[in-house]
């Protein structure tokens, strides 16, 4: 069966809450057991999230943050696969900040502050991600480097014509906006490289077989659960399908979002969707909430 038929009919087990029986994929059933603790936890698990990117689609991946923040997993993985703006998303998510950093889309990406087609020699502005990040949304950096959790993030070494994987850890905590500059370097939409230890390094999922090639990275690892949430519908792929070991999260097709969207009430209600459904596949049917006043 296709992922694209149905993201969660794949290896699923009965789960029983009282009177009520509700269908869970084994690895939701896996994350939850871990519900407000933290790795390591020696269950004997190795539990992965694998994050995507898609320019203003990102929204939708963080929208998904929120809901595992809510749920109370902010500290259960044991790894994070990101590439993209996946990386922003994972970084709020593990300081515990996902309400914040989903902000940052439709707060400070909106309008022409981030994408501008009129600006051809830098269509994307990184610059301005990179303020919101550091200096309006602030980003509690110093708690990624605390966490246990290994976090990723794919790369483009233009030069040697390959991705590779960055561990966020291997690098002191002052490389961590030259980390995320490199993330969202998009190619042909932002100028040149950025380099780091001497290589250069861009955005590392430009093309869908980019995407491929990194939910290839989780599955082909010693992962015992992966969890894989898309933010585009086309990010599905028939090579990687469902089973015991592997879950998917994908937005509904009937979800329009261009990677170029730049209105806020657009973007929230993206957010709002994807976050909601993400609860919804952990058995929780209430909506996520986007207000962060008064939360940091």
């Amino acid at each position: 069966m296709s992922p694209a038929k149905d993201s969660f009919s794949v290896g699923l087990k009965m789960r029983k809450r009282g009177n009520i029986r509700k269908i869970m994929h084994p690895v939701i059933e896996h994350i939850l057991e871990r519900k407000q603790k933290r790795v390591p936890t020696n269950d004997g698990r190795k539990i992965a999230l694998v994050l995507h990117g898609g320019l203003m689609t990102g929204i939708r991946g963080a929208g998904a943050m929120i809901a595992l923040e809510e749920l109370g997993l902010s500290r259960v993985f044991d790894v994070i696969y990101s590439v993209s703006a996946g990386l922003g998303n994972a970084s709020y998510f593990i300081t515990e900040q996902a309400v914040l950093g989903t902000s940052v889309y439709y707060d400070d990406l909106s309008g022409n502050k981030f994408i501008n087609f009129w600006r051809p020699w830098k269509i994307a502005d990184v610059d301005q991600v990179i303020h919101a990040v550091k200096d309006i949304k602030s980003l509690d950096v110093e708690k990624i480097w605390e966490s246990k959790t290994k976090l990723f993030v794919r790369l483009l070494n233009p030069k040697a014509h390959r991705a590779e994987y960055l561990e966020i850890h291997s690098f002191p905590s002052k490389m961590y906006y030259t980390l995320l500059r490199a993330a969202i370097y998009i190619q042909y939409a932002v100028p040149g490289s950025v380099k780091i230890n001497g290589r250069s390094y861009m955005d590392g999922e430009f093309t869908l077989r980019d995407g491929l090639e990194h939910d290839r990275s989780a599955v082909e690892s010693d992962a015992t659960d992966i969890l894989i949430i898309y933010n585009r519908r086309n990010q599905l792929r028939e090579e990687i399908r469902e089973n015991g070991r592997v879950c998917i999260i994908a937005p509904d097709s009937a979800w329009n979002l261009s990677r170029f969207e730049t209105r806020t009430d657009v973007l929230k209600q993206a957010a709002i969707q994807t976050g909601t459904l993400v609860k919804k596949v952990f058995g929780d049917n209430n909506p996520i909430h986007l207000d962060y006043h008064g939360r940091y």
